[in-house]
């Protein structure tokens, strides 16, 4: 690949984004051992932060690509984040993790600033958020949830999930899935409902038997990472910053 014309070079760095991430969530719906998950997000992440810096450093070519592939929007990125901040214990991993974000303040969602903010403790919420109009329909609803006072936020969250496959469906859930050659496998999970649950110290029983609640992740979070990597953290505080709910779209009046 060194001898490779720099173009291809570019493309093949820029590749290993969605290549990686991608295949961290098919592990983990194909049901691999947590700790090969573990080991493999160390690898994948250490790839993804060479390809970033190789993608930063030929910024000024014609064929240049966008070297932050986390942008807290596409479903693959979230099961990614949620498997990197659930399953690493390493003290300076968040960080790590948090540099392949993009700096752009207007390029960060509102609901991963806030989650990202209860994994790193110095991290600075962006004073601006724009809302992806497709992506707000899964990222809404845990927002608003995490507004609520902590005691409602259980059965809140419960409620949510009862609608979580509905909510999926243009990301490729549906009751018959065919995967036989008809449909492609579906191996989404509710990642940003398990990074809140662990980032807010969330009672889970409720909806911990829900079939896409990767519950073994956060059981494994709560028993290697919390009290370790993130004592620092206050129990149930989460970002320690007040999470503003977005005001409820008005109907029109026809």
């Amino acid at each position: 690949m060194t001898k490779a014309p720099l173009e291809v070079r570019l493309l093949y760095h820029f590749r290993q984004f969605d290549f990686s991430m991608n295949r961290l969530t098919h592990l983990y719906g194909a049901g691999a051992p947590l700790n090969v998950i573990r080991d493999e997000v160390i690898s994948r992440t250490a790839m993804m932060l060479e390809s970033s810096r190789f993608l930063k450093f030929h910024a000024d070519h014609p064929r240049s690509f966008n070297p932050y592939p986390l942008d807290g929007v596409e479903r693959g990125s979230i099961g990614f984040i949620a498997l990197a901040l659930l399953l690493v214990s390493q003290d300076d991993f968040p960080e790590q993790l948090w540099s392949l974000a993009s700096p752009e303040q207007e390029s960060r969602s509102y609901l991963l600033d806030s989650l990202f903010k209860a994994y790193i403790p110095d991290h600075s919420l962006a004073r601006k958020h724009e809302t992806d109009r497709y992506a707000a329909v899964w990222m809404t609803p845990v927002v608003r949830i995490l507004a609520l006072p902590a005691e409602l936020r259980p059965q809140a969250l419960n409620n949510h999930l009862k609608s979580w496959c509905r909510i999926m469906r243009p990301w490729g859930w549906k009751p018959d899935l065919d995967t036989s050659g008809e449909d492609n496998l579906f191996c989404d999970f509710a990642f940003e409902v398990a990074l809140a649950v662990c980032a807010y110290d969330i009672d889970d029983r409720l909806f911990q038997d829900h079939r896409y609640y990767p519950r073994d992740l956060v059981e494994y979070y709560r028993s290697n990472v919390r009290h370790t990597r993130d004592l620092w953290r206050a129990e149930g505080v989460g970002s320690g910053a007040p999470i503003i709910a977005p005001p409820v779209a008005i109907n029109a009046d026809l």
